[in-house]
């Protein structure tokens, strides 16, 4: 070990363990509520098969993104399932749900602790870069910068795939410096490798092929060009995404779906949103909000510094990486600020390349050294700064309040109009999918909670105007109680004229019916959540003996095919739950006929519709049901599927 090594060894562990505080810090951030995405731990519990015996299924049937990640948190899942149990906490699978279903949070802490991981390795990687390009101190101030940012903070405690995206770009870019650097055939082979791994978090990953070349270029520019090892370094990255995502090529059909819809919804955007050009949007965000002005101002000045003037090769394979990738995703409509993380690393080896020259100025050296030191606390104590008023706010969300009042203030059995990004409950469509012996289990563990029945306006965020049919209470003629979000309203009101719809909904809601509760948004990524009040009923939809007739909706509204199947199989559970099973059965039905390709709900459907007819020995005509539903089922898998519960019942005359 070199001297110069073991000088980096005590600030880079200091500066990994401040990284680590800083991100274990609140990590149970509004849990028992869940409010993000979470996809990779959805996609992954499901991959489990944890319903059905330990089936488990490597193909996650979901290609949104590709599966590396999915995988990392399938793994982590059941090394969760494992120490739970000798610790005696659960003992089936059974158990291991029922928990996912009541009580998620040990869960999601540790899989936010995956995330955590993969922060922590990003670190690693901006470290080499910035040694790679300035020096080790510079990459031990690179380091020390996205440690403190609060963005990078803030993305390790959410289950998200672009931390990890993170993590294998920095490390990707690196082996890429050392192509430019050295040209040895096992950089350019560690540089593919890496690509793959990046790649297989997140197709964009893919956009390291740039800097890649750019590497390439600048070995081979004064020398013969040697092809042959580019070529090792492309069919490492096939290969590796290939082994970590095999079901993009098993499974293709449902891949192309998925990454269509995924390409779909990049083109398309979401609505309500701002109209400015997506490279201002992003040059505002990353020089506002993710990096402050003046840390952007020195990674402004490291890329003069060490791209254009010095012409050092990695600084111009890191600004290849940035420009490339700065142009393609401002190429999207669809915009957000989690797309600008793996710029992160990057950009704060600029800055910190930036700092490493003013420290090593010539003229009067010892003065710009603590210049550059000045400067350095001060960006890193404005990012604490900056961190602590994100704490505080992460800590207060309106959803968790609501839930809360609602909750202690409304009666159990309450029909509750729900709009997106607002408050979960306990509801019969969670319940009625649920096997019966799990049913059963949930019950008993949620005992003392209230359980509504929950009808959630739908929404689309490529196709926005398709949600304007649902926004009628002439289609809830049983709600007791309408719950609105901020984040949703304010997305219709700023384009009142293209949805009008939505508009006079609010309008209504304000002028007739009685406001109970506003709990307002306190900033950051907080949801306003104002709480209505119907009033047309003297007893909550629990408690009633007769409901309203299953309203049928318009032309415009089964337009939209999967919103309308939504609609009735949503208002189906709640009927069939709270023993309305005529108009339960009503539901499914015509759930089943809107032409659904919604695999879930057409089969939880059907299961709703021959549940009904059996409670009243219909067994008859939920064979002829099962018959039809042969007919128009979305695939064989289904088809088959219906098939046997048919034989069942005519054999048992029972599910």
């Amino acid at each position: 070990m070199t001297s110069a090594t073991r000088r980096i060894i005590l600030p880079g562990a200091l500066i990994l363990c401040a990284a680590a505080v800083l991100r274990l810090h609140h990590l149970g951030w509004s849990l028992p509520h869940t409010y993000e995405e979470a996809t990779p731990l959805r996609v992954a519990f499901q991959m489990w098969g944890w319903d059905r015996d330990l089936d488990v299924s490597l193909n996650p049937h979901f290609f949104n993104y590709p599966s590396l990640v999915l995988y990392v948190h399938f793994i982590a899942q059941g090394l969760v399932f494992l120490l739970l149990r000798l610790a005696g906490s659960i003992q089936t699978m059974q158990d291991w749900q029922v928990l996912y279903l009541t009580d998620p949070s040990v869960i999601y802490l540790a899989e936010r602790g995956v995330n955590v991981m993969f922060a922590l390795g990003s670190l690693g990687g901006t470290f080499l870069l910035g040694r790679a390009m300035a020096g080790p101190v510079a990459g031990l101030i690179a380091a020390l910068l996205v440690a403190v940012n609060p963005f990078h903070i803030a993305r390790s405690q959410m289950i998200e795939v672009d931390m990890a995206l993170t993590c294998l770009v920095s490390l990707a870019l690196w082996g890429c410096v050392r192509v430019a650097h050295t040209g040895r055939r096992h950089d350019y082979v560690a540089a593919g490798l890496m690509i793959g791994l990046a790649a297989s978090s997140k197709y964009t990953g893919f956009f390291l092929l740039i800097p890649l070349l750019v590497a390439h270029l600048l070995w081979n520019r004064s020398r013969s060009v040697a092809w042959r090892d580019l070529g090792l370094a492309l069919a490492g990255s096939a290969a590796v995404f290939a082994l970590t995502s095999p079901f993009v090529l098993i499974d293709f059909a449902h891949f192309w779906q998925g990454f269509s819809t995924e390409r779909a919804h990049m083109m398309g955007g979401h609505f309500g949103l701002s109209d400015a050009p997506a490279w201002r949007f992003y040059l505002q965000t990353l020089a506002g909000r993710i990096l402050g002005l003046p840390t952007a101002t020195f990674a402004a000045a490291g890329i003069v510094v060490w791209a254009l003037v010095r012409r050092d090769r990695a600084a111009i394979v890191l600004l290849a990486f940035l420009s490339g990738y700065a142009i393609i995703v401002s190429s999207w409509t669809m915009r957000a600020d989690r797309y600008l993380l793996p710029v992160l690393p990057a950009v704060c080896v600029f800055a910190a390349g930036a700092l490493a020259a003013l420290a090593a100025s010539p003229y009067r050296r010892s003065a710009a050294r603590m210049l550059a030191c000045v400067v350095l606390v001060w960006l890193c104590g404005t990012d604490l700064v900056r961190y602590r008023q994100q704490a505080r706010m992460i800590q207060a969300d309106p959803r968790t309040d609501a839930a809360e009042w609602i909750e202690q203030n409304l009666p159990t059995g309450s029909f509750i109009l729900v709009e997106n990004q607002g408050p979960e409950f306990l509801s019969p469509v969670t319940i009625m999918q649920l096997d019966p012996g799990l049913r059963e289990a949930v019950l008993e563990k949620t005992a003392a909670r209230p359980l509504y029945a929950v009808q959630l306006l739908p929404m689309s965020q490529t196709s926005s105007e398709q949600s304007g049919p649902f926004y009628s209470m002439g289609l809830y003629p049983d709600a007791d109680y309408v719950v609105t979000t901020g984040a949703v309203r304010d997305r219709y009101e700023h384009e009142p004229a293209r949805y009008a719809r939505q508009v006079e909904f609010y309008r209504q809601l304000d002028l007739g019916m009685q406001k109970l509760k506003s709990f307002e948004a306190r900033g950051g990524d907080a949801v306003g959540i104002t709480v209505y009040r119907c009033g047309q009923h003297d007893a909550p939809f629990g408690a009633r003996k007769r409901a309203t007739a299953p309203p049928r909706l318009p032309d415009s509204a089964l337009a939209s095919g999967r919103a309308g199947a939504s609609y009735y199989f949503q208002l189906g559970a709640n009927h069939e739950y709270f023993g309305h099973d005529h108009e339960a059965y009503v539901c499914y039905i015509r759930a089943l006929e809107s032409g659904t390709h919604d695999e879930h709900v057409f089969m939880h459907c059907v299961l709703g519709a021959v549940r009904t007819l059996l409670k009243t020995r219909q067994s008859d005509t939920a064979v002829r049901v099962l018959d039809r539903a042969v007919e128009i089922a979305p695939d064989d898998e289904i088809r088959s599927m219906i098939l046997d519960l048919r034989q069942r019942i005519i054999t048992h005359g029972a599910l």
